[in-house]
C-alpha cells in the first residue's frame, strides 16, 4: 500500500465527516482502481476522472462526442 494513497484516503474521510453536516459531499477523485476500491471499502465516495468529465459535460448541457 502506498503511504500517500492512505494519507489521501484519511484526508477524504476527514473532510467528508466534517462537511457532511453542511450538505457537502466529498469524493476521492482517482483513476487508480486499487485506491478507489480501498476507499470504497472504507466508506469513502469515489469517482474517476472520466466519470467526473461525463458529469461535468452533462451538467453543462454540452453535446456528447462519440
Amino acid at each position: 500500500m502506498d503511504v500517500i494513497d492512505v494519507a489521501i484516503r484519511v484526508a477524504a474521510r476527514w473532510y467528508s465527516s466534517h462537511l457532511a453536516p453542511y450538505g457537502i459531499r466529498v469524493f476521492l477523485l482517482t483513476n487508480d482502481q486499487l485506491n478507489r476500491k480501498a476507499a470504497e471499502n472504507a466508506g469513502i465516495d469515489t469517482m474517476s476522472s472520466a466519470s467526473l468529465s461525463y458529469l461535468s459535460r452533462s451538467d453543462m448541457n454540452v453535446p456528447q462526442s462519440n
